[in-house]
């Protein structure tokens, strides 16, 4: 009787699961078909296979993206030293002999389907397809790449005069010999921060010093070239350099044998670190207009860190009037909602369309029906963003103290300067709000000089677009985007772009940086918001004017490199809160290594790489002044004498100068926590990954972190 109880139990659970899933999945499917497909927008999948889907021939794979509403394909024909069609350049892989030119059968099927075709190559990188003999022979040739302890990689060395024509011709034969409508750059990088140190790079670098106005001397290879070595900046400059020349010299290439030609290229989404960390400076590829389209990698299931990559990407292609299509990584995603959810973060923000990544069997089965179902379910028409020549937009200035956003309202212009020969009178003009068309909103322009000025409704809240079209000329684009926000939206605004909200009741006021989430932070500010004597608030940016009520901050390593942490002017200003009287924490990387340049680095900088020990104990206080062991003491009050560990596996070692002396040592007593007076303020640098745990993840700090944080902020705090 039991078992029959227990069976029928388990089988009501079962039932009730399962209704609860229909309901989920039905409530799905109806917010799906809610949503709206927006047209004159590229909507394109990465595919990386050369031979189409399984089991389906270029035709059938074409069919069904077109009839699921997207425009465009990217297609990974060609590697390093490796093509998927007939080529004079590149080693054809033998899989062509058996199956055909795939390049040309895959465009056949593009122009019967209307999908615009853009050849994918991976850049340097001889990847998986190269055989073990072809990539022997490169490696022995002295044409790969070496990592920092001598290791070979599989990618091409980019200084080299036989690589660059290698990339360069093999790009210049897709577009002498087929129509696509696009050449697609990627891996346009180096593999990692730890190359190239082969034999021909340090021969290459040296040529490179001389060049300079006052040549360097290259004294100790590779040690000189690593991070804190006297020609690190040099170097990554070099690095980017190498890269930068074959982004160039393609497009240059490639319109002066098709001017139709779309070149574009997929970068890392990490545009503020990409260019020390793999030397792919976007930046000044979309600045120089060295692309037609930029297409940011932005893999990430998190949509508020998908939307922070974008704002920082649509800083540089807004100015620039070059398109961004946003990559998402629908793999990681895996179901229609969230790829749907961050194709409305992309168009809202301001991209002017999407690519998936990628076309396999489970994005067509588990991916597809729901896009289809409402936000791709009409077609987009021909006429692309990255077709036509560019307008000049200027929105007039927006509320005051909203940082360029707008209150419900306000007055609002937009003003467009057209490319020479355009009718402006026939232009036409459509209002886009939160990345859907406005039917029943009809703009009408003022003519001033060369430029038509268009007032901007601005009763509704919302994330506006003007989009100017001239079809029969091949014309379409979008202005920046105009955010119109509610009174409650403006304080949010202003919170997150003014100074922490204290208590004011008297504790120390502690702020704790979390702009867009670092590492450790939640769990040290929680520690801190539970400790009586003590006003923790979080600092949501960098604006010296949010450091002035701050009697510490705590800048905790981000997650995400941040173009504010490179601004001089905000490295000036923290130096100067602190010589004022100021007094600041920092931790793990942000003590000055990586990309992360220390703000006081004649007191305290990192030394790259980390320790890796999970082990600190306290320094002894031999060889200090009198203050110094007076300061000693404070900070390691009530901190067992015997070693401690972490849960994080390492720490960083620093170098000390000017009166800073050593706090926490490593296992190795090397010192990775270090304290100083500078002027009327105090820095604590603590190379700990204190708040961070296994895998990255935020957690609790141990009880002796806990004293010893507490023991610094009281330090830092005091005359």
């Amino acid at each position: 009787m039991k078992r029959l109880f227990l069976f029928l139990l388990l089988f009501a659970v079962f039932l009730h699961a399962e209704t609860d899933e229909k309901k989920a999945s039905a409530r799905s499917a109806a917010w799906l078909a809610t949503q709206q497909p927006r047209p004159a927008e590229l909507r394109g999948a990465w595919i990386h296979s050369a031979f189409g889907l399984p089991e389906k021939n270029w035709d059938e794979t074409i069919h069904t993206l077109a009839d699921n509403g997207f425009n465009a394909i990217f297609v990974n024909f060609c590697w390093a030293n490796i093509a998927f069609y007939p080529s004079k350049v590149l080693s054809v892989h033998p899989e062509i002999a058996k199956r055909g030119d795939q390049l040309q059968q895959c465009l056949d099927a593009c122009r019967k389907h209307g999908i615009a075709l853009h050849v994918w190559k991976v850049c340097w990188n001889l990847g998986h397809h190269a055989p073990k003999e072809m990539v022997e022979q490169f490696q022995q040739a002295g044409r790969t790449q070496q990592r920092l302890n001598g290791d070979p990689t599989l990618f091409l060395a980019p200084h080299r005069l036989d690589n660059f024509t290698l990339e360069r011709d093999a790009f210049r034969e897709i577009v002498q010999k087929y129509p696509v409508d696009g050449i697609h750059l990627d891996y346009i990088r180096y593999p990692d921060s730890r190359c190239d140190f082969s034999p021909g790079a340090r021969t290459a670098f040296e040529q490179y010093l001389l060049a300079q106005a006052d040549p360097p001397r290259l004294e100790h290879w590779p040690e000189d070239c690593t991070e804190g070595g006297p020609l690190y900046s040099l170097f990554l400059q070099w690095r980017q350099e190498n890269i930068d020349r074959l982004v160039r010299v393609v497009y240059q290439d490639a319109k002066s044998l098709r001017k139709d030609i779309a070149v574009s290229a997929a970068v890392y989404g990490s545009w503020d670190g990409s260019p020390l960390w793999i030397g792919q400076n976007a930046d000044r590829w979309v600045s120089n207009h060295w692309v037609d389209f930029i297409c940011p990698m932005d893999y990430t299931k998190d949509d508020e860190e998908f939307a922070a990559w974008l704002e920082r990407q649509l800083s540089t292609t807004m100015p620039s009037g070059v398109p961004l299509y946003a990559g998402i990584g629908a793999w990681r995603l895996k179901e229609p909602v969230a790829v749907t959810r961050q194709i409305q973060i992309a168009r809202e923000l301001g991209a002017d369309g999407v690519i998936c990544f990628s076309l396999n069997p489970a994005f067509v089965q588990n991916v597809l029906p729901g896009l289809h179902a409402g936000i791709t379910s009409k077609k987009t028409g021909t006429l692309m963003p990255h077709h036509s020549a560019r307008a000049a937009f200027e929105v007039s200035e927006g509320h005051p103290g909203l940082y360029g956003n707008f209150l419900v309202g306000d007055s609002c212009t937009i003003q467009a300067k057209l490319p020479q020969g355009l009718p402006s009178g026939k232009i036409h003009a459509i209002l886009e709000r939160d990345g859907v068309p406005m039917q029943k909103v009809k703009l009408h322009a003022n003519q001033e000089d060369t430029s038509l000025c268009y007032t901007i409704p601005t009763a509704f809240p919302g994330s506006y677009r003007l989009r100017l079209e001239l079809p029969k000329q091949n014309f379409l684009q979008r202005s920046p985007v105009v955010n119109i926000i509610t009174d409650e939206e403006a304080k949010e605004v202003r919170r997150r772009n003014g100074p922490p909200e204290f208590k004011m009741d008297g504790g120390i006021r502690v702020a704790v940086w979390n702009q867009r989430s670092c590492y450790g932070a939640q769990p040290i500010l929680e520690t801190l918001q539970k400790t009586k004597g003590i006003d923790a608030s979080t600092l949501l940016n960098l604006n010296p004017s949010s450091f002035a009520p701050c009697q510490v901050i705590i800048l905790p390593q981000p997650r995400v490199m941040q173009i504010a942490l490179l601004n001089p002017k905000i490295q000036e200003a923290l130096a100067a809160y602190v010589a004022n009287g100021g007094a600041i924490l920092t931790t793990h990387t942000m003590v000055g290594i990586r990309a992360y340049t220390s703000f006081l680095p004649k007191l305290v900088r990192g030394i790259a790489p980390p320790v890796p020990s999970n082990v600190w104990k306290t320094a002894p206080n031999t060889s200090l002044s009198k203050q110094q062991k007076r300061d000693l003491a404070a900070l390691l009050s009530k901190l067992p004498s015997d070693p401690q560990k972490t849960d994080f596996p390492d720490a960083v070692s620093l170098k000390l100068m000017q009166n800073a002396f050593p706090v926490l040592l490593s296992e190795n007593s090397e010192c990775i926590t270090a304290a100083v007076r500078h002027e009327k303020g105090k820095y604590l640098a603590c190379g700990l990954g204190l708040g961070i745990g296994k895998d990255d993840q935020d957690a609790p700090l141990s009880p002796e972190e806990t004293t010893f944080l507490l023991n610094a902020i009281r330090w830092l705090a005091a005359p």
